[in-house]
């Protein structure tokens, strides 16, 4: 079956039994129109219909394709190994990466990037990566979707960029094999104690390899993984590195060996992550959410601790595992996702299920978008005067929610007379610090479960009772519990990954030329909320 709209538009409705996010905010965002959408009556996918599998590589990318033909401006399909100039993967084929972002808000954006699995056969999350592209803009734009967090869909494609590569290994896909056609696995030759067994004779000897490397040197991707099957486990490094490295989850009390100096933060999120993403394929936690070791066995040259601890300029306790570099795009919060376990045996029908119906495919969306999300940490208004209205003297309520992170240290509401509030202020209300130096807590993400969120909001009531212009601006500094590594001794004092660095330690930047114009980013501790400007008269 391809794209198509069917079915019952009514049951698309019912999302908000399913709402992938902080059920209770209305969310007050700036959208930019963007003119070049084109929305036809048969433009998306059969939402109200089964998910289905293509028959092959091609017909995957002609889904992505149609897509980007009915939301040009915020969807764009590439051929990766043409612009990096890196061949023809062999088999014959182009290697396809999309690009989903509102392209008129710039791209300078935090990035993510998801691969479709470099197992051929394993093609539950790679498929799940179509299905989610169509229904974020489906149910951002269609007018036969209209989501209760549209809002919120219209601000990821705003402020977010994130990248998909359709598949990591198209040969396989298309002859149902583990290996590409050279019999290499493309999980095993990456530049991190690798290659493993079944990879190639060096590192990156495949053109889907070569290509990665080069993507990822010319961006600063946050968070990523890439998807596979046969287990039920969620895992992110080490797999053969630092075994003596002991971490106790602050979740869960369980002990882990091969702790990466991220361990706390990659603990406590991937955690959070698995309560949202629910329990269809069986239930993620402690016993199979972790560091890859505890889990399976070694794996030398695995994608995921490439992608995370390979930069050895800034972190030399892995110049040991690195055969060449420095890889300045990794420092990448890279999981291990294994979708599906064989034993569960499910009817293939009814493996990934549709936008209400629970399946692989609602499972893959929500994390996601929870990791989309992750990405760097803002704020958004739940409930406020509308930007630039105008207001009889009164007390008014502004509430909040801190989001995009796992804990909330401080947040507060400042306001006052001067346009630049952020710097200028009269008053500051009082600071929430409920939470300062814990694990978790005072998010819009807290209490997240099965694709629900119970999250914390904020409040003050401000009175304006003098004629005038008024600024107002939410503030929250966030996550500095994570901003020093795990036993500094191994790994020194800096967190390997990029998004802690950015929330934590304002002095850290990292700018480098990129595919798409500069790349850079500045750390900073205090994150900001849109500007609200009233005027009481």
């Amino acid at each position: 079956m391809g794209p198509g709209i069917t079915g019952n538009m009514k049951k698309l409705l019912a999302l908000a039994l399913t709402a992938l996010f902080l059920c209770s905010a209305g969310g007050s965002f700036v959208h930019t129109a963007q003119e070049s959408i084109h929305v036809s009556p048969l433009s998306s996918s059969a939402g109200a219909s089964r998910y289905t599998f293509p028959s092959n590589y091609s017909t995957l990318v002609g889904w992505y394709q149609r897509l980007e033909e009915n939301y040009s401006g915020y969807l764009e399909v590439f051929k990766a190994n043409q612009l990096y100039g890196t061949g023809e993967v062999d088999g014959g084929y182009d290697l396809y990466y999309v690009r989903l972002t509102n392209e008129s808000t710039g791209l300078s954006k935090p990035e993510v990037l998801f691969l479709g699995s470099p197992h051929g056969p394993e093609q539950i999350g790679t498929v799940s990566l179509y299905w989610f592209t169509d229904w974020l803009l489906r149910h951002a734009f269609h007018p036969g979707y209209d989501h209760p967090q549209r809002d919120w869909l219209r601000w990821l494609l705003d402020n977010r960029e994130v990248y998909v590569e359709v598949s990591h290994n198209p040969w396989g896909f298309d002859h149902r094999r583990r290996w590409d056609a050279n019999g290499w696995d493309l999980n095993r030759e990456a530049d991190y104690n690798g290659p493993g067994e079944w990879g190639p004779p060096e590192p990156w000897g495949s053109v889907q390899g070569q290509t990665l490397v080069r993507f990822v040197n010319n961006h600063t991707i946050r968070t990523g993984c890439d998807f596979h099957e046969g287990l039920r486990k969620l895992m992110y490094p080490w797999f053969n590195s630092h075994w003596l490295v002991k971490g106790i989850s602050p979740v869960t009390l369980m002990p882990y060996n091969y702790a990466p100096p991220d361990f706390y933060f990659y603990d406590v999120a991937s955690l959070r992550c698995a309560d949202y993403m629910g329990d269809f394929g069986g239930d993620l936690n402690a016993w199979n959410v972790g560091p890859i070791r505890s889990f399976v066995d070694r794996t030398e040259g695995a994608l995921v601790a490439w992608a995370y601890g390979a930069d050895v300029d800034r972190h030399p306790a892995e110049r040991r595992f690195v055969q060449d570099g420095p890889y300045p795009g990794s420092g990448i919060m890279w999981h291990l996702y294994e979708v599906y376990d064989y034993e569960k045996d499910i009817n293939r029908w009814d493996l990934l299920g549709d936008d209400t119906t629970l399946g692989f495919g609602m499972e893959v969306r929500r994390f996601l978008l929870h990791q989309i999300d992750l990405a760097q940490p803002y704020l958004r208004w739940l409930s406020a005067p509308a930007n630039n209205s105008v207001l009889a003297p009164g007390t008014y309520t502004f509430s909040w929610q801190v989001n995009g992170s796992l804990v909330v240290d401080h947040t507060s509401l400042q306001w006052g007379t001067h346009p630049d509030v952020v710097t200028t202020y009269d008053h500051e209300t009082e600071d929430h610090d409920r939470y300062q130096g814990k694990f978790r807590g005072g998010t819009g993400w807290d209490g997240a479960h099965n694709g629900t969120t119970r999250g914390t909001v904020y409040r003050e009531n401000i009175t304006l009772d003098q004629p005038g212009d008024y600024y107002l601006v939410a503030k929250a500094m966030v996550d500095q519990r994570y901003g020093t590594a795990h036993v500094p001794l191994v790994y020194g004092r800096e967190p390997y990954l990029r998004l802690v660095r950015e929330r934590t330690d304002p002095d850290y930047h990292e700018v480098r030329p990129g595919t798409d114009g500069m790349e850079e980013v500045q750390g900073r501790l205090w994150w900001y909320s849109p500007v609200l400007h009233v005027t009481v008269r």
